[in-house]
């Protein structure tokens, strides 16, 4: 592997966290926690799926499965550690808008740093490889998070996000409470259908890609 090589990688590597941070420049402390979540999620990942092959015999197929699932589990997990940081604190109008965690910044952001990672088991590959997995995998994975980030965030009307209520009524006057039923399906529901969702993506891409010869020798 020459230098240019190698820093041509380097370079195509590094252009999906800059997108993103250059994307969501308003939000840059949210993006950077984002960044940093998916790297040590995919950290995570790497070194679990590293012992997993050395200690636990697998075939092929229940390999590149259990892949999937610990991958797709680990960005989840990223994202809903993300979405129940603090509330923002601070008076100034940049102190909540750098620190309010949004679907876009959250799910992009973690969704980037673990493709990043993923993406430098690559290095000593040819550019256009990594090219390739940045329009396949890098997608599937930025995808994927953003899904995790609209199901897993706080609606508008609830949460530690939500606008306090305000009672226009008198302390005397006789308040009436009325019922409604919500038809959406509960939180539990969404969340385990997106990671289905997610895996049947990711597993979808994996087929693609032993045909392609993309995945990497480590598993």
């Amino acid at each position: 592997m020459t230098i240019g090589r190698l820093l041509a990688n380097l370079f195509l590597v590094g252009l999906i966290p800059v997108v993103v941070l250059v994307v969501y420049r308003r939000e840059q402390s949210n993006t950077a926690h984002g960044l940093v979540s998916g790297i040590i999620a995919a950290v995570v990942v790497i070194l679990a799926l590293l012992a997993v092959r050395r200690y636990v015999p697998l075939s092929a197929g229940a390999m590149s499965t259990t892949v999937v699932v610990v991958e797709e589990a680990a960005k989840l997990c990223a994202v809903m550690l993300l979405l129940r940081r603090p509330a923002p604190t601070g008076t100034g109008p940049h102190s909540a808008r750098n620190r309010l965690p949004t679907l876009g910044s959250t799910g992009y952001s973690v969704g980037a740093g673990f493709a990043t990672t993923e993406h430098l088991l690559y290095l000593t590959a040819a550019p256009s490889v990594i090219v390739v997995r940045i329009l396949t995998a890098g997608i599937i994975h930025l995808v994927t998070a953003r899904l995790y980030s609209a199901v897993l965030a706080p609606r508008p009307a609830e949460g530690r996000y939500a606008a306090p209520r305000r009672d226009n009524h008198p302390a005397t006057a006789p308040r009436t409470t009325r019922h409604t039923t919500s038809h959406h399906p509960s939180r539990t529901v969404r969340v385990a259908a997106a990671t289905i969702t997610g895996i049947l993506l990711h597993l979808s891409y994996n087929l693609l890609a032993h045909r392609l010869d993309q995945i990497p020798s480590l598993w």
